[in-house]
């Protein structure tokens, strides 16, 4: 999604959609407001990356920004790591990621889920499975290998990096 500020900075950002009951995969550490004040409408945080590169003074709440066209509030900020991609993130509510980046509410690239205390996450991915053929459960020790498997197979960066190692 492209972002503008008040400034008229423009930039490329990653919208992490949380899901809309439970705000499950929220930033971890938040420099300034709450994760609950994301149920405010048209409300988002961003990243110290994206407070950097779009805020020449540095976001205060209540900031707006627009991101396609479309005007959001800022109402935290949340201390993260550079992205690989080099894009800045802005977490959100999944209906509010679907309606800023114009696709359907059920266009989820994944999903993550919490298993209760005393549930094993194989017999809950099964679950997931049997209910939902459709999706693919994974515990995260076999998500985090199949990712890194698709970047390997798919990506090219096995390539770029022993390319870059050899020269």
């Amino acid at each position: 999604a492209i972002t503008r500020t008040r400034a008229g900075n423009m930039r490329q950002v990653m919208i992490v959609g949380l899901d809309d009951v439970t705000l499950t995969g929220g930033p971890g550490r938040l420099l300034f407001g709450q994760l609950a004040d994301l149920r405010r409408n048209d409300a988002v945080i961003i990243d110290t990356v994206a407070n950097k590169e779009l805020f020449a003074w540095g976001v205060e709440p209540l900031d707006t920004m627009e991101i396609n066209r479309q005007r959001v509030e800022v109402v935290g900020l949340c201390r993260s790591s550079p992205q690989f991609s080099g894009m800045c993130l802005v977490y959100t509510r999944r209906s509010i990621a679907a309606k800023l980046t114009a696709e359907p509410n059920y266009a989820a690239s994944w999903m993550l889920v919490d298993v209760l205390p005393g549930h094993d996450p194989e017999t809950v991915s099964a679950s997931i499975n049997a209910a939902l053929p459709q999706l693919h459960a994974r515990p995260r020790d076999r998500l985090s290998r199949d990712v890194i498997t698709w970047f390997r197979v798919n990506s090219g960066i096995t390539e770029v990096l022993g390319l870059a190692i050899i020269l």
